[in-house]
């Protein structure tokens, strides 16, 4: 009797749902019907609890529909409660399981174990926390939900099996509650994983115990090597005959360059957006020579001024830039490499990694040059690129089109140029990179970096094209759909975290600060003309600001939208490649919601 008094049922009975376990109790286990007879309202159940301070506890539960001796042959759907031979009946069960007519049993082992041995609080919370975390095992993005934070509390103990000692205990509640569902999941495979795997060891501590829980089929396939859990490279050798397959572009895939330009002169083609894109094989020398003048290309804008109340228009150019062909092993720029963390297809994140050779990266201006339009424009109407307005006035015209298209005679054209003129605009475009001031330059995958160059497009819609999403979708029973399906989105949502690469912002910091002195510069000659300041600085960082947002919501809401109806085409599914999928589907859409721009980038822009 000694076990049976240190329990009880939860009295709000029949409302069962809102009974609770008294202080110092936890809950073993829940029953519609409780020790028989006393049925709950619909499909409430009442919590059986047992005193946790107790040396004596139930231990080892579950439920038999059959048990003990019974007639040969019963009628489907009766159920007999009884338990074997090493164990009591604790509850009986009149709904549930199998059973349409009887009951079946709860049935317990009895023993003694002191508290200490047991659990301790931490791992009663934890209990709890996978309890109400792992019927849907899927992640929230607010942290303030019930699911919210039964993850933060879920990962914190995580940390401690994978990161450092934790008592055998904690593994137990662990091994106890998840195994059920991922039996390749145990704690002590995931204690070597973490310390193994290269895409779990570039993360750390910090990442890769929430990553693994929002993604629990995955890894648990990938721990029991039943899936290929590898998306496709991105980067030329991965690739047949160095041009990789279009993903992202519908009618494109396989073109060269030539089918791409024959008949098009240099400045037609639109920075190196088409040169990044993917679409050729650009160690092709007779194909490059095609748009090798980059220098020359021009980015022109036009725009109604209020200042003037009628439309004013200018142009700037690029300053010339080494391309990743010309570097040599050694140069600095190869340990400025950025990659995916790794192939694994739930790897949204970047790295920077040390390269000996450059096949497969490309050079890659960490602000790209076509938005620096973009800046001209917002500044001159007072209109930001999200549309919203400035807390500035806009500007007058003459500081773009006159001032910024000066001359510069007190310092030297130290850039290559085909012109020996050097106005403030080159001066400022050099800060973007150039082929002598190549430390500010990474190198991107192929793949990431041709991503990133059409995000940064003001003019691009569509980041992938909807109807090779669609058609990716919709095809389920390929294994290699779905594995391009989410290689798209993750190479979507890569192109946003790479903003916090830790080589990026150390870049962009660089960069920011030389084009506030040369926006500087170029106001002090308007101010000594005009006696009016313009604050370019605060401008400058009010529109770089929002226009990093403007890319965060494009990305979220790509994510979103493919989350949606994703969802609605695997959800209805069954087996591994649905379960992939819509683990992988959720795991984006939080990464980009989730992303907060680096606080060093944040400090830099003074409007944030």
């Amino acid at each position: 009797m000694r076990l049976w008094n240190t329990c009880a049922w939860s009295q709000d009975w029949p409302k069962c749902d809102s009974g609770s376990c008294k202080d110092g109790w936890t809950e073993l286990f829940s029953s519609h019907s409780g020790s028989g007879g006393s049925d709950c309202s619909g499909k409430q159940k009442r919590k059986y609890c047992c005193d946790n301070q107790r040396d004596f506890q139930w231990g080892n539960c579950e439920w038999y529909e059959h048990a003990g001796e019974f007639p040969g042959s019963l009628p489907d759907g009766q159920c007999l409660g009884g338990c074997p031979n090493n164990k009591y009946a604790v509850s009986l069960e009149t709904k549930g399981g199998g059973c349409s007519s009887g009951a079946r049993a709860m049935c317990c082992e009895n023993g003694y174990q002191t508290r200490e041995k047991r659990m301790n609080s931490n791992d009663q919370e934890f209990d709890y926390m996978l309890s109400q975390f792992l019927p849907d095992a899927k992640c929230s993005s607010d942290a303030d939900s019930k699911l919210g934070r039964a993850q933060t509390i879920i990962i914190k103990s995580l940390q401690r099996i994978m990161y450092s000692s934790t008592t055998a205990a904690t593994r137990k509640v662990w091994d106890s509650r998840v195994t059920l569902q991922f039996k390749h999941l145990t704690a002590a495979n995931l204690a070597v994983f973490a310390q193994k795997d290269g895409s779990a060891i570039s993360v750390g501590l910090d990442v890769f115990p929430g990553r693994l829980l929002c993604a629990m089929t995955f890894y648990n396939s990938r721990l029991g090597g039943e899936v290929d859990e590898t998306c496709e490279c991105g980067r030329k050798p991965c690739c047949s005959n160095n041009i990789c397959p279009r993903d992202d572009d519908e009618g494109l895939a396989g073109r060269g360059v030539y089918s791409l330009l024959v008949g098009r002169n240099a400045s037609e083609v639109d920075d190196e957006y088409a040169f990044l894109m993917g679409l050729y094989d650009d160690d092709d020398d007779d194909h490059y020579s095609d748009i090798s003048s980059r220098d020359v290309i021009s980015y022109d804008w036009k725009v109604f001024s209020p200042w003037v109340g009628d439309y004013v228009s200018g142009a700037y150019k690029n300053i010339d830039f080494p391309s990743s062909g010309e570097g040599k092993s050694g140069d600095s720029v190869f340990s400025r490499a950025i990659d995916f963390i790794s192939q694994a297809c739930k790897d949204f994140g970047t790295i920077t990694v040390n390269i000996i050779t450059n096949t497969g990266f490309d050079s890659e201006h960490i602000v790209e040059r076509q938005s620096v339009r973009s800046l001209i424009e917002s500044t001159l109407t007072g209109e930001l690129a999200s549309g919203a307005d400035s807390d500035f006035a806009p500007l007058d015209p003459v500081f773009w089109t006159t001032i910024m298209q000066e001359q510069v005679t007190d310092r030297p054209t130290v850039f290559k140029m085909k012109t020996k003129v050097s106005t403030r605009m080159d001066h400022l475009m050099n800060g973007l990179g150039s082929y002598t001031n190549t430390d500010v330059f990474a190198l991107a995958a192929s793949g990431l970096n041709n991503m990133k160059s059409k995000l940064w497009k003001e003019d691009v819609k569509n980041l992938v094209a909807p109807g090779t999403m669609k058609k990716l979708r919709q095809d389920t029973r390929d294994r290699a759909s779905a594995s391009r399906y989410i290689k798209n989105i993750r190479k979507v949502t890569a192109s946003l975290q790479y903003l916090n690469n830790p080589t990026v912002v150390k870049l962009l910091l660089i960069i920011i600060q030389d084009i506030k002195k040369e926006l500087s510069l170029a106001e002090a000659v308007y101010y000594a003309a005009n006696n009016i300041h313009l604050n370019m600085e605060g401008r400058f960082d009010e529109w770089f600001i929002d226009f990093l947002g403007v890319l965060a919501d494009k990305v979220v809401k790509f994510v979103a939208t493919e989350a949606v109806e994703g969802t609605k085409v695997w959800a209805p599914l069954t087996g591994p490649d649905s379960a992939w999928v819509l683990e992988l589907l959720n795991l984006a859409e939080k990464s980009a919601k989730d992303f907060q721009l680096d606080k060093a980038l944040k400090a830099a822009l003074r409007k944030s």
